[in-house]
């Protein structure tokens, strides 16, 4: 095998694709990884040098596959390739979605790999400045609206399950309403079920609230109150 004519091959324009997209790729990755989130630096860096190959062969293709009327053989829409890779990358986004509950976890990673797979799209088409642009936006959309996002405070839903004897269950309501409201979370709904046999009550307390890093301290005081055997934040 001739490796100086393998390498000659490979033109300028396609070797700086490959690095914009390790390098552009892997900052975002970088991102990922700090935060300690599933999909970090490898998978980013992969994502957007397997999508930025796929154009660059693909634009290529017909250039290869030509008759001496320059009519090509083999014709090629870049689109539905691109529309492959968007698609294709669908899944593996979603493999990293884990939902337990009301909790939903990995769904701005799962976005970051769908940008990542764009970002290959749009360099293996040849647009840098596009790709740099795009780039420094999604930094700051991923580390600066994250600080807006604690700051804003927005609301999240969570349930409260307490089981305390059916003879303080009266008691603990009136107690968790007015701990509630102390705490600024509010009740959306409440569920109620009792066991004749062990007169035990289980009561639940769908909750709306801006502030959940006072869980701790509502559960504490709920388990605290006569007769409470168990308490659960979710």
């Amino acid at each position: 095998m001739d490796f100086s004519s393998l390498f000659h091959q490979l033109d300028h324009e396609a070797l700086l694709q490959v690095v914009l997209a390790v390098v552009l790729g892997g900052t975002l990755g970088m991102e990922r990884e700090l935060r300690g989130r599933p999909a970090g630096l490898r998978t980013m860096i992969l994502v957007c040098l397997g999508s930025t190959m796929i154009m660059i062969v693909s634009s290529r293709l017909p250039t290869l596959y030509q008759t001496e009327l320059d009519a090509a053989i083999v014709r090629v829409d870049p689109g539905r390739i691109a529309a492959g890779i968007v698609t294709g990358v669908g899944f593996l986004g979603a493999g990293v979605i884990i939902k337990l509950g009301d909790l939903v976890r990995g769904v701005t990673t799962a976005a970051t790999i769908w940008f990542v797979a764009a970002l290959g799209i749009v360099l293996g088409q040849g647009f840098y400045a596009l790709s740099i642009a795009a780039t420094i936006t999604a930094l700051v959309v991923l580390w600066l609206f994250s600080v807006l996002e604690r700051v804003l405070r927005s609301y999240v839903y969570r349930t409260v399950e307490v089981s305390v004897g059916a003879k303080t269950s009266d008691s603990l309501l009136q107690h968790a309403d007015e701990l509630f409201a102390e705490l600024q979370m509010r009740v959306m709904e409440i569920g109620v079920s009792e066991s004749v046999i062990d007169q035990q009550t289980e009561l639940r307390f769908r909750l709306k609230t801006n502030r959940p890093e006072l869980s701790h301290a509502a559960v504490k005081r709920l388990a605290a109150h006569e007769g409470v055997q168990h308490v659960r934040w979710y």
